[in-house]
Protein backbone atom coordinates (compact mmCIF):
# COMPACT_ATOMS: atom_id res chain seq x y z
CA UNK A 1 0.00 0.00 0.00
CA UNK A 2 1.03 3.17 -0.13
CA UNK A 3 -0.78 6.56 1.06
CA UNK A 4 -3.73 6.86 3.40
CA UNK A 5 -5.33 3.83 3.27
CA UNK A 6 -8.07 1.34 5.29
CA UNK A 7 -8.47 -2.35 4.51
CA UNK A 8 -11.00 -4.05 6.21
CA UNK A 9 -14.12 -6.03 6.74
CA UNK A 10 -17.48 -5.48 6.48
CA UNK A 11 -20.93 -6.60 6.58
CA UNK A 12 -22.79 -4.16 4.81
CA UNK A 13 -21.99 -1.23 2.31
CA UNK A 14 -23.98 1.66 3.94
CA UNK A 15 -22.30 4.74 3.09
CA UNK A 16 -19.35 5.43 1.11
CA UNK A 17 -17.31 7.00 4.26
CA UNK A 18 -14.86 5.25 6.18
CA UNK A 19 -17.20 5.37 8.75
CA UNK A 20 -19.17 2.30 7.61
CA UNK A 21 -16.32 -0.42 7.52
CA UNK A 22 -17.01 -2.27 10.61
CA UNK A 23 -12.93 -3.61 11.64
CA UNK A 24 -10.37 -1.60 9.61
CA UNK A 25 -6.65 -1.25 9.76
CA UNK A 26 -5.39 2.03 8.85
CA UNK A 27 -1.97 2.69 7.26
CA UNK A 28 -1.82 6.49 8.11
CA UNK A 29 1.58 8.25 6.25
CA UNK A 30 0.13 11.19 8.41
CA UNK A 31 1.59 10.26 11.92
CA UNK A 32 4.90 8.86 10.36
CA UNK A 33 3.87 5.26 8.41
CA UNK A 34 2.10 4.22 11.18
CA UNK A 35 -0.93 1.40 11.75
CA UNK A 36 -4.15 2.39 13.75
CA UNK A 37 -7.17 0.49 14.25
CA UNK A 38 -10.62 1.96 13.68
CA UNK A 39 -14.18 -0.53 14.33
CA UNK A 40 -17.29 1.25 13.02
CA UNK A 41 -15.43 4.71 12.15
CA UNK A 42 -14.62 4.26 16.38
CA UNK A 43 -10.61 4.99 16.54
CA UNK A 44 -9.61 1.31 18.89
CA UNK A 45 -6.09 1.30 18.72
CA UNK A 46 -3.07 3.42 17.85
CA UNK A 47 0.11 0.68 17.23
CA UNK A 48 2.97 2.64 17.13
CA UNK A 49 3.98 0.25 14.19
CA UNK A 50 5.89 1.50 11.44
CA UNK A 51 5.05 0.02 7.96
CA UNK A 52 6.95 1.13 4.52
CA UNK A 53 5.42 1.25 1.06
CA UNK A 54 5.27 -2.63 -0.02
CA UNK A 55 4.07 -3.86 2.96
CA UNK A 56 1.16 -5.96 3.45
CA UNK A 57 -1.60 -5.50 5.44
CA UNK A 58 -4.29 -8.10 6.77
CA UNK A 59 -7.92 -8.23 8.39
CA UNK A 60 -8.80 -11.96 9.45
CA UNK A 61 -12.06 -13.43 11.22
CA UNK A 62 -11.31 -16.82 12.79
CA UNK A 63 -14.89 -17.94 14.63
CA UNK A 64 -15.99 -14.67 16.20
CA UNK A 65 -12.68 -13.23 16.77
CA UNK A 66 -11.26 -10.23 14.45
CA UNK A 67 -7.35 -10.07 14.14
CA UNK A 68 -5.19 -7.38 12.56
CA UNK A 69 -1.91 -8.07 11.10
CA UNK A 70 1.44 -6.40 9.46
CA UNK A 71 3.27 -8.43 7.51
CA UNK A 72 6.58 -7.01 5.31
CA UNK A 73 7.09 -7.01 2.00
CA UNK A 74 10.44 -9.55 2.23
CA UNK A 75 8.35 -12.05 3.90
CA UNK A 76 5.28 -12.24 1.07
CA UNK A 77 1.88 -11.87 1.04
CA UNK A 78 0.94 -14.97 2.48
CA UNK A 79 2.89 -14.71 5.36
CA UNK A 80 1.61 -15.39 9.07
CA UNK A 81 2.79 -11.66 10.14
CA UNK A 82 2.93 -9.96 13.00
CA UNK A 83 -0.26 -9.42 14.80
CA UNK A 84 -1.33 -6.13 15.86
CA UNK A 85 -4.26 -5.96 17.88
CA UNK A 86 -7.29 -8.59 18.96
CA UNK A 87 -10.59 -6.75 18.38
CA UNK A 88 -12.98 -7.12 21.90
CA UNK A 89 -16.00 -6.68 19.40
CA UNK A 90 -16.95 -9.93 18.58
CA UNK A 91 -18.23 -11.39 15.12
CA UNK A 92 -21.22 -13.73 14.19
CA UNK A 93 -19.26 -16.38 12.36
CA UNK A 94 -22.94 -17.34 10.24
CA UNK A 95 -22.76 -12.97 9.10
CA UNK A 96 -20.83 -12.98 5.65
CA UNK A 97 -18.12 -10.01 5.23
CA UNK A 98 -16.93 -8.45 2.21
CA UNK A 99 -13.40 -6.60 1.67
CA UNK A 100 -14.03 -2.99 2.23
CA UNK A 101 -11.73 -0.38 1.87
CA UNK A 102 -11.26 3.67 2.21
CA UNK A 103 -8.79 6.59 0.80
CA UNK A 104 -7.55 9.61 2.25
CA UNK A 105 -5.94 11.36 -0.44
CA UNK A 106 -5.53 11.36 -4.40
CA UNK A 107 -2.47 8.94 -5.32
CA UNK A 108 -3.60 6.21 -2.28
CA UNK A 109 -3.31 2.83 -3.65
CA UNK A 110 -3.83 -0.46 -2.88
CA UNK A 111 -2.30 -3.10 -5.27
CA UNK A 112 -2.60 -7.18 -4.69
CA UNK A 113 -5.78 -7.24 -2.64
CA UNK A 114 -7.07 -10.98 -2.03
CA UNK A 115 -9.78 -12.41 0.08
CA UNK A 116 -9.91 -15.67 1.64
CA UNK A 117 -12.95 -17.82 2.97
CA UNK A 118 -12.81 -20.85 4.74
CA UNK A 119 -15.84 -22.24 3.24
CA UNK A 120 -14.51 -22.07 -0.02
CA UNK A 121 -16.65 -19.39 -1.90
CA UNK A 122 -17.02 -18.33 -5.15
CA UNK A 123 -15.44 -14.61 -4.63
CA UNK A 124 -13.58 -12.03 -6.70
CA UNK A 125 -12.25 -8.91 -7.08
CA UNK A 126 -12.03 -6.27 -9.71
CA UNK A 127 -9.23 -4.79 -10.04
CA UNK A 128 -10.02 -2.38 -12.39
CA UNK A 129 -7.91 -4.14 -15.19
CA UNK A 130 -8.36 -3.03 -19.08
CA UNK A 131 -10.91 -4.37 -20.47
CA UNK A 132 -12.31 -4.01 -24.17
CA UNK A 133 -14.82 -1.35 -24.91
CA UNK A 134 -18.18 -1.96 -26.35
CA UNK A 135 -17.97 -2.92 -30.19
CA UNK A 136 -14.17 -3.29 -29.55
CA UNK A 137 -13.09 -5.23 -32.12
CA UNK A 138 -12.81 -3.68 -35.98
CA UNK A 139 -11.56 -5.28 -38.79
CA UNK A 140 -10.33 -3.70 -42.13
CA UNK A 141 -8.18 -3.94 -44.95
CA UNK A 142 -7.16 -3.30 -48.43
CA UNK A 143 -9.63 -5.24 -50.79
CA UNK A 144 -10.26 -5.46 -55.27
CA UNK A 145 -13.01 -4.28 -56.83
CA UNK A 146 -14.72 -7.40 -56.21
CA UNK A 147 -14.52 -6.92 -52.67
CA UNK A 148 -12.00 -9.73 -52.01
CA UNK A 149 -8.64 -9.60 -50.16
CA UNK A 150 -5.55 -10.19 -52.68
CA UNK A 151 -1.85 -11.71 -52.30
CA UNK A 152 -0.42 -8.85 -50.31
CA UNK A 153 -3.17 -7.35 -49.03
CA UNK A 154 -2.82 -6.52 -45.78
CA UNK A 155 -5.93 -7.67 -43.51
CA UNK A 156 -6.30 -5.37 -39.88
CA UNK A 157 -8.13 -6.24 -36.39
CA UNK A 158 -8.17 -3.08 -34.02
CA UNK A 159 -8.75 -3.43 -30.47
CA UNK A 160 -10.10 -0.57 -28.43
CA UNK A 161 -9.29 -0.52 -24.58
CA UNK A 162 -10.90 1.52 -21.83
CA UNK A 163 -7.69 2.44 -20.35
CA UNK A 164 -4.19 3.12 -21.46
CA UNK A 165 -1.52 -0.01 -21.66
CA UNK A 166 1.83 -0.16 -22.63
CA UNK A 167 2.41 -2.06 -26.17
CA UNK A 168 5.26 -4.91 -25.89
CA UNK A 169 6.61 -8.28 -27.61
CA UNK A 170 5.75 -6.07 -30.71
CA UNK A 171 6.03 -8.72 -34.02
CA UNK A 172 5.56 -11.50 -31.39
CA UNK A 173 2.36 -11.24 -29.74
CA UNK A 174 -1.41 -11.73 -31.72
CA UNK A 175 -4.52 -13.01 -32.18
CA UNK A 176 -5.47 -16.12 -33.76
CA UNK A 177 -8.44 -15.36 -36.23
CA UNK A 178 -9.96 -17.84 -38.66
CA UNK A 179 -6.47 -20.12 -38.27
CA UNK A 180 -4.17 -17.18 -39.62
CA UNK A 181 -1.96 -15.20 -36.89
CA UNK A 182 -2.70 -11.97 -36.77
CA UNK A 183 0.70 -9.77 -35.43
CA UNK A 184 0.91 -7.11 -32.77
CA UNK A 185 2.04 -3.67 -34.55
CA UNK A 186 3.29 -0.63 -33.58
CA UNK A 187 6.50 0.34 -31.23
CA UNK A 188 7.21 -1.39 -27.64
CA UNK A 189 7.06 1.10 -24.81
CA UNK A 190 4.15 2.96 -26.80
CA UNK A 191 1.26 4.24 -24.78
CA UNK A 192 -2.11 3.69 -26.03
CA UNK A 193 -5.79 2.69 -25.81
CA UNK A 194 -5.91 1.09 -29.35
CA UNK A 195 -4.32 -2.57 -30.21
CA UNK A 196 -3.35 -2.94 -34.08
CA UNK A 197 -2.97 -6.47 -35.80
CA UNK A 198 -1.96 -7.56 -38.59
CA UNK A 199 -1.76 -10.55 -41.11
CA UNK A 200 -0.40 -10.30 -45.06
CA UNK A 201 -2.33 -12.59 -47.30
CA UNK A 202 0.10 -15.37 -49.19
CA UNK A 203 -0.08 -17.36 -51.73
CA UNK A 204 -3.03 -19.81 -51.75
CA UNK A 205 -4.34 -18.66 -48.21
CA UNK A 206 -7.92 -19.26 -48.11
CA UNK A 207 -10.16 -18.91 -44.90
CA UNK A 208 -13.28 -20.87 -45.00
CA UNK A 209 -15.29 -19.51 -41.94
CA UNK A 210 -16.00 -16.67 -40.46
CA UNK A 211 -13.71 -13.66 -38.08
CA UNK A 212 -13.72 -16.11 -34.78
CA UNK A 213 -11.88 -15.65 -32.15
CA UNK A 214 -12.41 -19.61 -30.51
CA UNK A 215 -11.07 -18.75 -27.56
CA UNK A 216 -8.80 -17.07 -24.77
CA UNK A 217 -6.01 -18.94 -25.89
CA UNK A 218 -5.99 -17.61 -29.10
CA UNK A 219 -4.77 -14.06 -27.45
CA UNK A 220 -1.41 -13.91 -26.58
CA UNK A 221 -0.37 -10.43 -25.76
CA UNK A 222 2.08 -11.62 -22.77
CA UNK A 223 3.36 -8.06 -21.12
CA UNK A 224 1.18 -5.75 -21.86
CA UNK A 225 -0.31 -4.23 -18.40
CA UNK A 226 -1.70 -0.57 -17.50
CA UNK A 227 0.62 1.16 -15.31
CA UNK A 228 -0.46 -0.78 -12.37
CA UNK A 229 0.57 -3.69 -13.63
CA UNK A 230 -2.92 -5.15 -14.64
CA UNK A 231 -2.94 -7.65 -17.92
CA UNK A 232 -5.86 -7.18 -20.25
CA UNK A 233 -9.29 -8.67 -18.67
CA UNK A 234 -10.96 -10.65 -21.38
CA UNK A 235 -12.93 -12.20 -18.80
CA UNK A 236 -16.56 -11.79 -21.15
CA UNK A 237 -14.77 -14.16 -24.04
CA UNK A 238 -16.14 -17.30 -22.55
CA UNK A 239 -17.25 -19.13 -25.40
CA UNK A 240 -15.39 -17.40 -28.40
CA UNK A 241 -15.80 -14.23 -30.25
CA UNK A 242 -17.01 -13.30 -33.92
CA UNK A 243 -15.71 -10.10 -35.41
CA UNK A 244 -17.02 -10.33 -38.78
CA UNK A 245 -17.86 -7.05 -39.68
CA UNK A 246 -21.64 -6.16 -38.69
CA UNK A 247 -23.77 -5.55 -41.59
CA UNK A 248 -24.38 -2.61 -43.33
CA UNK A 249 -27.03 -0.39 -45.42
CA UNK A 250 -25.86 -2.04 -49.38
CA UNK A 251 -27.68 1.46 -51.10
CA UNK A 252 -27.70 4.56 -50.07
CA UNK A 253 -27.54 7.83 -51.45
CA UNK A 254 -26.78 11.18 -49.57
CA UNK A 255 -30.33 11.22 -48.04
CA UNK A 256 -30.08 7.81 -46.61
CA UNK A 257 -32.52 6.48 -49.29
CA UNK A 258 -32.34 4.24 -52.00
CA UNK A 259 -31.08 5.22 -55.58
CA UNK A 260 -31.36 4.43 -58.76
CA UNK A 261 -27.52 6.10 -60.43
CA UNK A 262 -25.30 3.87 -58.26
CA UNK A 263 -26.08 0.07 -57.36
CA UNK A 264 -29.01 0.23 -58.95
CA UNK A 265 -30.19 0.15 -62.54
CA UNK A 266 -33.22 1.35 -64.49
CA UNK A 267 -36.92 0.15 -64.24
CA UNK A 268 -37.23 -3.52 -66.44
CA UNK A 269 -39.90 -4.65 -68.62
CA UNK A 270 -39.22 -7.58 -70.02
CA UNK A 271 -35.46 -7.31 -69.59
CA UNK A 272 -35.66 -3.94 -71.57
CA UNK A 273 -34.50 -0.91 -69.11
CA UNK A 274 -36.83 1.48 -68.85
CA UNK A 275 -36.85 4.84 -67.28
CA UNK A 276 -38.98 5.66 -63.94
CA UNK A 277 -42.49 7.41 -65.15
CA UNK A 278 -43.33 8.68 -62.39
CA UNK A 279 -42.19 9.59 -58.86
CA UNK A 280 -44.82 11.66 -56.31
CA UNK A 281 -45.39 12.48 -52.85
CA UNK A 282 -48.64 13.48 -54.09
CA UNK A 283 -48.36 16.98 -55.15
CA UNK A 284 -45.38 16.93 -57.27
CA UNK A 285 -43.67 14.56 -60.35
CA UNK A 286 -39.81 13.95 -60.58
CA UNK A 287 -37.59 11.90 -61.33
CA UNK A 288 -34.00 10.68 -59.61
CA UNK A 289 -33.51 9.36 -56.28
CA UNK A 290 -36.68 7.96 -54.45
CA UNK A 291 -37.33 10.70 -52.25
CA UNK A 292 -41.04 10.15 -52.46
CA UNK A 293 -43.41 7.16 -53.23
CA UNK A 294 -43.11 5.50 -56.22
CA UNK A 295 -45.83 4.89 -58.32
CA UNK A 296 -44.72 2.68 -61.68
CA UNK A 297 -47.02 3.01 -64.65
CA UNK A 298 -47.97 -0.18 -65.80
CA UNK A 299 -45.93 -2.00 -63.35
CA UNK A 300 -47.23 -5.62 -63.38
CA UNK A 301 -44.24 -7.98 -63.97
CA UNK A 302 -42.14 -4.87 -64.52
CA UNK A 303 -38.70 -4.67 -61.50
CA UNK A 304 -35.65 -3.18 -60.12
CA UNK A 305 -32.76 -4.20 -59.68
CA UNK A 306 -30.18 -3.73 -57.29
CA UNK A 307 -26.84 -4.76 -59.04
CA UNK A 308 -23.57 -4.83 -56.63
CA UNK A 309 -21.38 -5.24 -59.28
CA UNK A 310 -20.43 -8.23 -58.58
CA UNK A 311 -19.41 -7.63 -54.76
CA UNK A 312 -20.93 -10.56 -52.88
CA UNK A 313 -22.80 -10.21 -49.38
CA UNK A 314 -24.83 -12.91 -46.99
CA UNK A 315 -26.63 -12.10 -43.89
CA UNK A 316 -28.41 -9.99 -45.67
CA UNK A 317 -31.81 -8.60 -45.84
CA UNK A 318 -34.41 -6.87 -48.16
CA UNK A 319 -36.62 -3.72 -45.99
CA UNK A 320 -39.22 -1.75 -47.84
CA UNK A 321 -40.93 1.54 -46.35
CA UNK A 322 -44.47 0.97 -47.57
CA UNK A 323 -46.79 4.23 -49.02
CA UNK A 324 -48.79 4.10 -45.16
CA UNK A 325 -52.11 5.06 -47.17
CA UNK A 326 -52.14 2.05 -49.08
CA UNK A 327 -50.37 -0.39 -47.96
CA UNK A 328 -51.84 -3.68 -49.11
CA UNK A 329 -51.11 -2.54 -52.94
CA UNK A 330 -47.43 -4.36 -52.35
CA UNK A 331 -48.57 -7.54 -51.66
CA UNK A 332 -47.86 -9.81 -54.29
CA UNK A 333 -44.33 -8.68 -55.65
CA UNK A 334 -41.68 -10.81 -55.50
CA UNK A 335 -38.08 -10.09 -54.14
CA UNK A 336 -35.48 -12.37 -55.31
CA UNK A 337 -32.03 -12.40 -53.97
CA UNK A 338 -28.96 -13.90 -56.91
CA UNK A 339 -25.90 -14.61 -57.12
CA UNK A 340 -24.09 -14.75 -60.57
CA UNK A 341 -27.83 -14.25 -62.42
CA UNK A 342 -29.06 -17.54 -60.93
CA UNK A 343 -32.29 -16.69 -57.84
CA UNK A 344 -30.65 -18.48 -54.95
CA UNK A 345 -33.64 -17.29 -52.68
CA UNK A 346 -37.03 -16.13 -53.54
CA UNK A 347 -39.83 -14.14 -51.27
CA UNK A 348 -43.38 -13.07 -51.96
CA UNK A 349 -44.80 -10.11 -50.14
CA UNK A 350 -48.13 -10.99 -48.14
CA UNK A 351 -49.71 -9.14 -45.56
CA UNK A 352 -48.09 -5.99 -45.90
CA UNK A 353 -47.39 -3.55 -42.83
CA UNK A 354 -45.72 0.20 -42.96
CA UNK A 355 -42.31 -1.88 -42.96
CA UNK A 356 -41.78 -4.95 -44.69
CA UNK A 357 -38.44 -6.53 -44.04
CA UNK A 358 -37.53 -10.40 -45.79
CA UNK A 359 -34.14 -12.21 -44.34
CA UNK A 360 -33.27 -14.97 -46.48
CA UNK A 361 -31.45 -17.89 -44.89
CA UNK A 362 -28.10 -16.88 -43.17
CA UNK A 363 -25.21 -17.16 -45.20
CA UNK A 364 -26.53 -17.26 -48.04
CA UNK A 365 -24.61 -15.82 -51.06
CA UNK A 366 -25.57 -13.09 -53.42
CA UNK A 367 -24.82 -10.07 -55.33
CA UNK A 368 -27.83 -8.83 -57.06
CA UNK A 369 -31.41 -7.96 -54.83
CA UNK A 370 -35.16 -7.72 -57.46
CA UNK A 371 -38.55 -6.72 -56.66
CA UNK A 372 -40.67 -7.56 -58.94
CA UNK A 373 -43.93 -5.92 -58.80
CA UNK A 374 -47.47 -7.93 -59.27
CA UNK A 375 -50.25 -5.55 -60.26
CA UNK A 376 -50.30 -2.44 -62.11
CA UNK A 377 -51.11 -0.11 -59.13
CA UNK A 378 -48.30 -0.75 -56.57
CA UNK A 379 -46.11 1.65 -55.03
CA UNK A 380 -43.48 1.95 -51.67
CA UNK A 381 -41.57 5.09 -50.15
CA UNK A 382 -38.18 3.97 -49.67
CA UNK A 383 -35.76 0.39 -50.34
CA UNK A 384 -32.82 -0.17 -48.03
CA UNK A 385 -30.70 -3.30 -48.63
CA UNK A 386 -28.44 -4.68 -45.53
CA UNK A 387 -25.36 -7.38 -45.69
CA UNK A 388 -22.14 -8.81 -44.94
CA UNK A 389 -19.83 -8.45 -47.07
CA UNK A 390 -18.84 -12.34 -47.35
CA UNK A 391 -15.21 -11.91 -49.67
CA UNK A 392 -13.98 -10.22 -46.13
CA UNK A 393 -12.89 -14.13 -46.40
CA UNK A 394 -9.59 -14.60 -47.86
CA UNK A 395 -10.18 -16.82 -51.07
Amino acid sequence: NTGRVMLGLSSDDSSDSYRSIDYALYADSGIGNKFVIYESSVRKRDTSVVYAAGDYMKVTRSGTQIKYYHIKASDGPHAKGTLLYTSSKTSNANTKLFLDSSFHNVGAKLTDMQIFSGNNLALSVDVYAPKPTADAWNIEGAVNDKGAFTLGSKVKITLALDENITLANVGSNKIVVAGKDFLLTGTNGTVTKTLEFVYTVQLNDKIDTAFNIDSKDDIVLNDIQDVDGNNIDFGNISNGLDITPISKNLVLNSKGLATITTNVTSWHNGGTAANISRMTDGNTSSSGVLDYAVHPNSANGKYILFDFKGVNYNNGSFKLYNRKAVVSRINGSIVDFLKDGVVVSTHTISNAGNIIEITPVSNLVFDQVKLTFSGDAQNFREVKIFGKNTTLLID
